[in-house]
């Protein structure tokens, strides 16, 4: 962490303070202790609010207006770093979003497989790559530079993933506390549906059909108070913010999403007919994964609902406000792959490395491959290549079929007949 806050306050002044963070958590904390409203703040008080840095924000993610779009929960949580200098505020964001990847990563592939609790020296250089490729991958950059919160969702993804990893066998007495912890990261990620919301909903029936009330109980309570307590202070904060979703902001991406919508706008440009084409693309994708989730509804061994990382691939591509930052998120279908692949019960020790290779490219070489694409478009819509890529590893290697049992995730044999695949594990 100190390491990466020397970094960025050294290099802060060439990346500059124009970011996400600065208008999305930093400001509206600001904004907030200066006893304005983040919603609708008048020019006056966004200048007084940035004071040297007012001359930079001529236009916002908005244009020339202003308007918070998260909920008020999120400005009075970033109080502690809304009271201090913004360069400086800035730095420790990215600072933390780095350490929060690294231990992400760590934690994924530990909860995935124990081999990676090892301390043997090929344990530590085969996790060092991952990070550094995980650091390194495109969406990772762009997030710390653009200041974005796609690192934090996937640090919640991991938490959650590792406690039920670790909860398997214990007592129903011992699952209260961290079920309950588990929960309030779901209402959290519930804040960012578009990224996020089939992997929420995912786990909270999955919990559901284990009986572990505390997990949904505990969501539900969390983001009632995340939505309400606020307005014991701030009673329109609540009004203003749903204004400002459904005026708008919810859809405002479609069009150059790194989705089905992105990608349908492109094809049918503003025929009305694109709209269509998304929406039946879209329900294709939830079509996809119905039937691993009812899997993972009726069975009672794995302690991890193992569709989970092929939710994730599918959500990316079908969401309306799906931005190429967001695929963070894919890290964690990659990483389980990864864990997955280093067991013994990888399908061959050959097929094992070509999908080791193959995941290292998309992480390391894919990205930069579509920069040129992407200047040619001026949308994020040829980014859904990324996680169209993943999901069809996820269907070739057949990664919603693999097993958890005894602390690991691995493959096995598949549940649906087998005229569905293909068992040339080399395609």
């Amino acid at each position: 962490f100190l390491l990466a806050l020397l970094l960025f306050l050294q290099f802060g002044g060439v990346i500059g303070v124009h970011n996400d963070f600065t208008q999305n958590a930093w400001m509206p904390a600001r904004l907030v202790l200066e006893g304005a409203s983040p919603y609708n703040p008048s020019r006056s008080q966004l200048d007084s609010a940035l004071g040297s840095y007012s001359a930079e924000f001529s236009s916002f993610n908005g244009g020339s207006h202003y308007f918070f779009i998260y909920p008020m929960w999120v400005a009075l949580f970033f109080l502690p770093l809304g009271a201090v200098p913004l360069a400086l505020a800035i730095a420790m964001w990215r600072a933390a979003n780095v350490l929060l990847l690294v231990w992400g990563v760590g934690s994924i592939l530990k909860s995935s497989n124990p081999a990676f609790r090892s301390s043997k020296s090929a344990v530590f250089a085969a996790v060092a790559l991952m990070v550094i490729l995980c650091l390194l991958y495109r969406e990772s950059i762009n997030t710390l530079i653009g200041g974005q919160f796609a690192i934090v969702e996937f640090g919640l993804l991991a938490a959650v993933w590792g406690w039920l990893a670790s909860s398997a066998g214990k007592a129903s007495s011992a699952l209260l506390v961290g079920d309950s912890l588990a929960g309030v990261a779901l209402a959290v990620l519930a804040t960012k549906p578009q990224s996020a919301g089939l992997a929420v909903a995912l786990i909270g029936l999955w919990a559901l059909s284990r009986r572990r009330y505390a997990i949904p109980i505990a969501a539900f309570l969390s983001l009632t108070l995340l939505l309400g307590l606020p307005m014991v202070f701030y009673p329109h904060s609540l009004g203003d913010w749903l204004a400002i979703v459904l005026g708008g902001q919810a859809g405002s991406q479609a069009e150059v999403s790194a989705s089905v919508w992105g990608v349908s706008y492109a094809l049918l440009g503003g025929m009305s007919l694109w709209k269509w084409l998304a929406l039946a693309l879209s329900f294709a994708g939830l079509l996809l994964i119905l039937p691993f989730w009812r899997h993972d509804l009726r069975d009672r061994q794995a302690a991890l609902p193992i569709s989970l990382p092929m939710t994730i691939c599918v959500n990316s591509m079908i969401s309306p406000y799906m931005l190429g930052y967001e695929q963070v998120l894919l890290l964690f279908p990659a990483l389980v792959f990864l864990a997955a692949s280093s067991t013994n019960e990888a399908p061959s020790k050959g097929g094992a490395r070509r999908l080791r290779l193959a995941l290292y490219v998309w992480m390391g070489v894919l990205p930069l491959l579509l920069i040129p694409v992407q200047n040619l478009f001026r949308s994020e819509a040829p980014l859904i290549v990324q996680s169209a890529t993943l999901l069809g590893v996820c269907l070739l290697i057949r990664l919603t079929w693999i097993r958890y049992a005894e602390g690991r995730v691995f493959f096995s044999q598949p549940i649906i007949p087998k005229r569905f695949y293909t068992s040339d594990f080399s395609v």
